[in-house]
């Protein structure tokens, strides 16, 4: 009855995951059967970790972490302008052109008005580039921001804004530390378990030798060989769960410190819409 339930909960298990990958999407991907290379049992040493360089990492790699850094940058730049808006404001503007005068002159004193000189495009054009008739000028306005309201309300919003923002960089960095520190703590658990596993499987492994060494000699009876074979299979299905555990440590570890898709070489990409 336990292998026929652990045969349906691996095949909903494979349908989860077929699910989160998309394989569920192709008829054909879909009936193919997962073939798992990773190896249940730990490759290497086991890992070991200090809370504090961990943390670090996770404050240079976490997404959530950088969104915040630049809401921060921008709240600092909303303060500058806000509070800029409530200084005088003092504006200096020159202009300086050149003309070109064209067309006929006449001498309205006499009548009828005598033609003095005529002119046409080619004269404006020698005319503008001698400079013979420039116009210049400037402008100074100064503005006094005098109980500008709306300016001093937006300077009012920009610093609340950033101190709201503040407050949620340390929430988030004390959550942070916390779910860092739990993973950690976590990992360590994990092997340990792994370690009390391999010794139950070893000492489980040597009562079932001796039972079976005893039942051959005449001195045991087959109940106590079946009890030490059971014995031997919860050991073994104990360190099973205890090298899950440990994988699943391992991933949280990786989560928090913001490592799980670079580790696993994964790799997102903005696409162009």
């Amino acid at each position: 009855m336990q292998v026929i339930q652990a045969e349906y909960s691996l095949k909903q298990a494979e349908d989860a995951f077929r699910r989160v990958i998309g394989a569920d999407l192709d008829p054909y991907i879909r009936a193919l059967d997962l073939d798992l290379t990773e190896s249940l049992e730990p490759r290497g040493d086991l890992l070991s970790l200090d809370i504090q360089q961990a943390y670090q990492q996770a404050l240079e790699r976490r997404p959530e972490l950088e969104a915040l850094r630049q809401q921060i940058d921008n709240d600092e730049t909303s303060v500058r302008l806000a509070h800029n808006h409530l200084l005088p404001d003092l504006s200096l503007s020159a202009f300086y052109t050149t003309n070109g005068i064209s067309g006929n002159s006449y001498n309205i004193a006499t009548t009828p008005p005598a033609l003095i000189s005529t002119g046409g495009l080619v004269d404006t054009l020698s005319q503008m580039k001698g400079f013979d008739f420039p116009s210049y000028g400037f402008t100074v306005q100064l503005r006094l921001p005098i109980r500008n309201r709306a300016a001093q309300a937006d300077l009012g919003e920009a610093m609340v804004s950033r101190r709201r923002d503040l407050y949620l960089q340390r929430q988030e960095g004390q959550q942070l530390w916390q779910e860092v520190k739990n993973a950690v703590h976590q990992v360590e658990q994990a092997e340990l378990s792994i370690a009390a596993a391999k010794v139950s499987q070893d000492l489980a492994q040597k009562t079932l030798e001796a039972e079976q060494r005893k039942y051959e000699l005449g001195a045991s009876q087959i109940f106590f060989v079946l009890d030490a074979q059971t014995q031997l299979a919860q050991a073994e299905l104990s360190l099973v769960q205890a090298q899950i555990g440990y994988q699943q440590a391992v991933a949280g570890v990786e989560h928090a410190t913001g490592t799980l898709l670079e580790n696993h070489k994964v790799k997102i990409e903005d696409v162009a819409p």
